[in-house]
């Protein structure tokens, strides 16, 4: 049982012995895919006033300050691009009677 037990033991240390088995040996290819940097950011600008005229007119005054600053960052391949367009009455409900607060945009 003990010659059985120490040859067990010494049977590791003589593979390991062999020079050829002491070698490390590494190839292939790596490649690496990534998705574009991209971002979206939105922006709404919303004023409430007696009349849709007014209220459209301060929006467009903001929103064109907006791109105009954007536009000088000078981004790589910026895609600047209205989505929406609204104009709504804008409601509050007193005394269970809802009340115009003017046009919204």
């Amino acid at each position: 049982m003990i010659k059985i037990l120490l040859l067990s033991l010494l049977i590791p240390f003589q593979v390991f012995a062999n020079s050829d088995l002491r070698t490390v040996s590494v190839s292939g290819n790596c490649i690496k895919k990534v998705s574009p940097d991209r971002g979206t950011v939105t922006l709404v600008s919303q004023y409430t006033e007696k009349t849709a005229q007014v209220a459209s007119q301060k929006a467009m005054a903001t929103y064109e300050k907006i791109r105009q600053a954007v536009q000088k960052m000078n981004l790589k391949d910026l895609e600047l691009q209205t989505s929406e367009y609204s104009v709504q009455e804008q409601f509050d409900y007193m005394n269970n009677k809802s009340v115009s607060k003017g046009m919204n945009r």
